[in-house]
């Protein structure tokens, strides 16, 4: 064999690569220059009748002529999935002069539906619903309920802790007793 005969096969597997479409028809091809069954393996093969000077130059002849299909293979490879990218990322590509999309509006937190169904039945049984800090006097809610009766005598000697409360701006003072 002559280094025209595996020029012609080099080029042979040059035009199949380039006509694969699709990587398993290149992988097809491959098989037919460099699988198992392959011309070039088929060339290898026949190497063990041959003479140890053939043996070097016919090998390196082989093995040149198979890093020429290799890299050829690798080249259409990388070709095809180039191919393949480029035409995913068009497939997915994001305008971004279209409108963005809209979100839904959001809801109320579930204690303060159940608040509303709460007043709701309140409502419906005849109730009202009074909301608010402020009790009915106008005192602070907390107030009312702690101080309750201003003839109490526990009252009269106010604790520390209602002391400082009264110095808050806008409060009463314990002494005064909730506003009748």
């Amino acid at each position: 064999m002559n280094t025209n005969e595996l020029d012609s096969i080099v080029e042979s597997a040059r035009r199949a690569f380039a006509g694969s479409a699709t990587p398993a028809d290149l992988e097809n091809a491959k098989a037919q220059f460099i699988g198992k069954a392959g011309r070039i393996t088929e060339l290898m093969k026949g190497m063990g009748a041959l003479s140890v000077e053939d043996k070097k130059t016919r090998g390196a002849a082989i093995n040149a002529a198979k890093q020429s299909i290799e890299a050829a293979l690798n080249d259409r490879r990388q070709a095809l999935a180039d191919a393949e990218l480029d035409i995913q990322l068009k497939a997915e590509a994001l305008d971004v002069s279209l409108p963005g999309r809209m979100r839904e509006p959001g809801g109320l937190h579930p204690v303060s539906l159940t608040m509303e169904r709460i007043e709701l039945i309140f409502a419906s049984m005849g109730f009202d619903v009074a909301d608010g800090p402020e009790g009915p006097d106008g005192a602070p809610t907390a107030w009312v309920t702690t101080v309750g009766d201003p003839d109490d005598p526990a009252l009269a000697d106010p604790p520390a802790a209602l002391a400082a409360l009264a110095d808050r701006p806008g409060r009463p003072s314990p002494a005064d007793g909730p506003s009748a």
